[in-house]
Protein backbone atom coordinates (compact mmCIF):
# COMPACT_ATOMS: atom_id res chain seq x y z
CA UNK A 1 0.00 0.00 0.00
CA UNK A 2 1.29 3.45 -0.95
CA UNK A 3 0.75 6.81 1.07
CA UNK A 4 0.51 10.28 -0.04
CA UNK A 5 4.49 11.01 0.45
CA UNK A 6 5.31 7.89 -1.21
CA UNK A 7 6.18 5.30 1.49
CA UNK A 8 4.98 1.48 1.14
CA UNK A 9 3.67 0.03 4.14
CA UNK A 10 4.58 -3.63 3.62
CA UNK A 11 3.50 -6.82 4.96
CA UNK A 12 5.21 -9.72 5.00
CA UNK A 13 3.66 -12.45 3.17
CA UNK A 14 5.64 -15.21 4.00
CA UNK A 15 4.09 -14.62 7.67
CA UNK A 16 0.40 -14.14 6.58
CA UNK A 17 -0.32 -16.25 4.10
CA UNK A 18 -0.25 -18.81 6.24
CA UNK A 19 -1.71 -17.69 9.31
CA UNK A 20 -4.43 -16.37 6.86
CA UNK A 21 -5.25 -19.99 5.59
CA UNK A 22 -5.14 -21.70 8.94
CA UNK A 23 -6.94 -19.18 10.94
CA UNK A 24 -9.18 -16.36 8.85
CA UNK A 25 -10.04 -14.38 11.67
CA UNK A 26 -6.64 -14.31 13.23
CA UNK A 27 -4.63 -13.91 10.19
CA UNK A 28 -7.21 -10.72 9.51
CA UNK A 29 -7.06 -9.47 13.02
CA UNK A 30 -3.32 -9.86 12.48
CA UNK A 31 -2.92 -7.39 9.38
CA UNK A 32 -5.45 -5.01 10.98
CA UNK A 33 -3.26 -4.45 13.89
CA UNK A 34 -0.12 -3.88 11.89
CA UNK A 35 -1.84 -1.48 9.64
CA UNK A 36 -3.64 0.51 12.35
CA UNK A 37 0.03 0.65 14.12
CA UNK A 38 1.73 1.58 10.62
CA UNK A 39 -0.84 4.36 10.06
CA UNK A 40 -0.36 5.70 13.48
CA UNK A 41 3.11 5.77 13.09
CA UNK A 42 2.51 7.59 9.69
CA UNK A 43 0.39 10.27 11.37
CA UNK A 44 2.72 10.99 14.06
CA UNK A 45 5.66 11.55 11.86
CA UNK A 46 3.75 14.42 9.91
CA UNK A 47 2.52 15.71 13.02
CA UNK A 48 6.25 16.05 14.64
CA UNK A 49 7.31 17.14 11.28
CA UNK A 50 10.27 14.41 10.82
CA UNK A 51 10.48 10.56 10.49
CA UNK A 52 12.31 8.13 13.39
CA UNK A 53 15.93 9.18 13.99
CA UNK A 54 15.82 12.05 11.06
CA UNK A 55 17.10 15.59 11.82
CA UNK A 56 14.67 18.16 10.50
CA UNK A 57 14.33 21.83 10.69
CA UNK A 58 10.32 21.49 10.66
CA UNK A 59 10.54 19.52 13.24
CA UNK A 60 7.63 21.16 15.95
CA UNK A 61 8.16 18.31 18.80
CA UNK A 62 10.10 15.21 19.87
CA UNK A 63 9.20 11.48 20.66
CA UNK A 64 8.31 10.33 23.74
CA UNK A 65 7.95 6.59 23.87
CA UNK A 66 4.66 4.72 22.89
CA UNK A 67 1.51 3.03 25.13
CA UNK A 68 -0.35 0.06 24.78
CA UNK A 69 -3.74 0.36 24.18
CA UNK A 70 -5.93 -2.75 23.34
CA UNK A 71 -9.05 -1.25 21.08
CA UNK A 72 -11.80 -3.58 20.55
CA UNK A 73 -13.29 -4.09 16.86
CA UNK A 74 -15.23 -5.83 14.99
CA UNK A 75 -11.86 -8.00 13.59
CA UNK A 76 -11.37 -8.63 16.97
CA UNK A 77 -9.22 -6.93 20.13
CA UNK A 78 -5.49 -5.02 18.37
CA UNK A 79 -2.70 -4.67 20.40
CA UNK A 80 -1.47 -0.88 19.32
CA UNK A 81 1.01 1.33 20.01
CA UNK A 82 0.15 4.35 20.28
CA UNK A 83 3.19 7.07 20.18
CA UNK A 84 3.43 9.89 22.00
CA UNK A 85 5.04 13.34 22.18
CA UNK A 86 7.02 15.26 24.62
CA UNK A 87 4.33 18.23 24.08
CA UNK A 88 1.48 15.46 24.84
CA UNK A 89 -0.51 16.96 22.26
CA UNK A 90 -0.43 14.25 19.85
CA UNK A 91 -4.20 12.65 18.83
CA UNK A 92 -4.69 9.76 16.46
CA UNK A 93 -7.75 10.21 14.06
CA UNK A 94 -7.77 6.53 13.84
CA UNK A 95 -10.03 6.53 17.77
CA UNK A 96 -10.84 8.65 20.30
CA UNK A 97 -8.86 9.53 23.66
CA UNK A 98 -9.69 6.86 26.27
CA UNK A 99 -11.55 4.93 23.65
CA UNK A 100 -11.64 1.12 23.99
CA UNK A 101 -14.20 -0.29 21.38
CA UNK A 102 -14.47 0.75 17.81
CA UNK A 103 -16.81 2.78 16.57
CA UNK A 104 -18.16 0.30 13.86
CA UNK A 105 -18.40 -2.46 17.11
CA UNK A 106 -20.24 -0.01 19.04
CA UNK A 107 -22.52 0.77 15.78
CA UNK A 108 -23.40 -3.19 16.19
CA UNK A 109 -24.40 -3.17 19.17
CA UNK A 110 -26.98 0.24 19.20
CA UNK A 111 -28.11 -1.33 16.07
CA UNK A 112 -29.37 -4.98 17.88
CA UNK A 113 -30.38 -3.00 20.90
CA UNK A 114 -32.48 -0.99 18.36
CA UNK A 115 -33.92 -4.35 16.68
CA UNK A 116 -34.96 -5.70 20.23
CA UNK A 117 -32.47 -7.66 20.91
CA UNK A 118 -31.22 -8.20 24.25
CA UNK A 119 -27.94 -7.32 26.03
CA UNK A 120 -27.61 -10.90 27.14
CA UNK A 121 -27.34 -11.97 23.44
CA UNK A 122 -25.65 -9.22 22.30
CA UNK A 123 -22.71 -10.03 24.14
CA UNK A 124 -23.01 -13.45 22.62
CA UNK A 125 -22.88 -12.37 19.42
CA UNK A 126 -19.73 -10.27 20.19
CA UNK A 127 -18.20 -13.39 21.76
CA UNK A 128 -18.55 -15.13 18.30
CA UNK A 129 -16.13 -12.41 17.02
CA UNK A 130 -13.29 -13.11 20.09
CA UNK A 131 -14.33 -10.24 21.77
CA UNK A 132 -14.85 -10.06 25.25
CA UNK A 133 -17.09 -7.41 26.49
CA UNK A 134 -18.90 -6.83 29.76
CA UNK A 135 -22.39 -6.99 30.19
CA UNK A 136 -21.58 -3.68 31.84
CA UNK A 137 -20.22 -2.13 28.57
CA UNK A 138 -23.20 -3.23 26.86
CA UNK A 139 -26.08 -2.33 29.08
CA UNK A 140 -23.94 1.25 29.20
CA UNK A 141 -23.74 1.95 25.62
CA UNK A 142 -27.68 0.71 25.19
CA UNK A 143 -28.49 3.36 28.63
CA UNK A 144 -26.19 6.13 26.38
CA UNK A 145 -28.70 5.15 23.30
CA UNK A 146 -31.85 5.35 25.53
CA UNK A 147 -31.05 8.73 27.14
CA UNK A 148 -30.20 10.24 23.43
CA UNK A 149 -33.46 9.22 22.30
CA UNK A 150 -35.70 10.67 25.42
CA UNK A 151 -33.50 14.04 25.35
CA UNK A 152 -36.07 16.98 25.20
CA UNK A 153 -33.43 19.00 23.08
CA UNK A 154 -33.08 16.55 20.16
CA UNK A 155 -35.42 18.03 18.07
CA UNK A 156 -37.54 14.93 15.81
Amino acid sequence: MELKNGKKIEFDLEEFVPLLLSNKQEGFRLIGERFLNAVMEKEFEAFIGAEKHERSSERVDYRNGHKQRQLKTTLGELNLLRPYARSGKFETKLFENYSRIDKALASIIVESYLKGVSTRKVESVISELDIELSHATVSNLSHELDELITDPYIST
